[in-house]
């Protein structure tokens, strides 16, 4: 008898291991997805916790954290997506304020790569408005999975501690020292990348520079770089408005 019951253990520990491979194949696709829900999961975290004080339900505390953050993100993001990709499709090389192309060969090359660039940006938005695509399928996921996330995230954070081979109170430090990092991290590249692409845009609307929404969101993705960052946006601007007289 103990043969048998070897042998459907054996065969119990093979189904599980092709079944949870199976689901892994299924959900390779969208692992970035939900990475990016966890990630945003543990930034909205104190925002879910204080919303919960006040509504004292767990499920309707994060269904508020996450309609907020749609409204305050999501939204935004598609609409300056939208408005930089009509930038970009209406930019021309004479309007770019600080380069000067003589080469015909390179000069075409460039209005290739700035065509491509606006209909990707055009296509991304579309699909988000629109509701199709792969890339809202992504977006969907990573919403549907920050749901979830944020109802039962300490729940799943207590299961982990449970599971893993660490003592309970040093793998709680590790965890917490992990979610304070991710939060800083979060909080403080966006903070300043928001920050200075919208006083970058407001300011080369105001100085005259062509497409000044395209290079305030520029100046923002470029602020992200350690060092030199902004600075490579806005120094040639301001160059560039030196040398025209617009000073």
């Amino acid at each position: 008898m103990l043969l048998p019951r070897a042998w459907s253990r054996v065969t119990l520990w093979v189904l599980a291991s092709a079944g949870a491979l199976a689901c892994l194949w299924i959900a390779w696709p969208f692992v970035a997805s939900i990475l990016s829900a966890l990630m945003l999961g543990i930034a909205l975290a104190p925002l879910q916790q204080w919303l919960q004080r006040g509504i004292r339900h767990r499920g309707a505390a994060a269904s508020l954290t996450l309609v907020i953050f749609v409204v305050a993100v999501v939204l935004p993001a598609v609409l300056v997506s939208i408005a930089v990709g009509r930038e970009l499709r209406g930019l021309r090389l004479d309007q770019l304020p600080w380069l000067d192309l003589t080469n015909g060969d390179l000069r075409v090359l460039v209005e290739e790569q700035l065509r491509q660039s606006a209909k990707s940006l055009l296509g991304a938005a579309a699909g988000v408005a629109t509701g199709i695509g792969s890339g809202v399928l992504n977006a969907v996921i990573t919403l549907f999975t920050l749901f979830f996330v944020l109802r039962d995230g300490d729940a799943w954070r207590r299961r982990a501690i449970a599971l893993l081979p660490l003592e309970a109170e040093r793998t709680k430090r590790l965890m917490d020292v992990a979610r304070q990092t991710i939060i800083a991290n979060v909080y403080g590249v966006a903070a300043v990348a928001l920050a200075q692409g919208v006083m970058a845009g407001l300011g080369f609307a105001l100085a005259g520079v062509p497409s000044p929404v395209l290079w305030g969101v520029v100046t923002g993705v470029f602020s992200m770089i350690p060092l030199v960052g902004s600075g490579l946006v806005w120094v040639p601007a301001v160059m560039w408005l030196f040398v025209a007289g617009h000073t």
